[in-house]
Formats: C-alpha cells, structure tokens, sequence
C-alpha cells in the first residue's frame, strides 16, 4: 500500500507515492483502479512532480483550497 491514499470510489483510488524516475526523486498522484483479478494497477490519469517543485506545488494547492470562487 502506498504512503497515501484517498479513496475515489469502491474500486479506485487516488495515491500518492514516492518515486525514483530518470534518477530523480519525484512525487506521483496518480489514479488507481482495482482489476477483475483484485489487483490493483495505475492509471495512465496523474501528474509526476519533481521533488525541486513540490513547494510551489503545494502552494498552488493550498491557493485553491482557499480561493473562494471557481476558476
């Protein structure tokens, strides 16, 4: 299991993962489903965020958590 997960529904997940790519560590949010088999696999629906920018990531996020109005 990984270090995060947030459910989706009964069959998927949004996790959240750490990550060796290309020799960089990264972040990966990536979308999750439970296979016929039980198993489960990613989706191809994420982002993979250097861990230089997770900062500004996150403070993006937290800008929109607080923003009152949509986009």
């Amino acid at each position: 299991m990984p270090a995060y997960a947030i459910p989706i529904s009964s069959r998927s997940a949004l996790r959240v993962t750490r990550a060796l790519y290309c020799g960089q560590s990264r972040v990966d949010v990536r979308v999750w489903y439970l296979d016929d088999a039980g198993e489960w696999r990613p989706t191809r629906r994420g982002v993979v965020i250097p861990i230089a920018d997770g900062e500004a990531f996150l403070g993006a996020v937290r800008a929109k958590l607080e923003q009152e109005e949509p986009d």
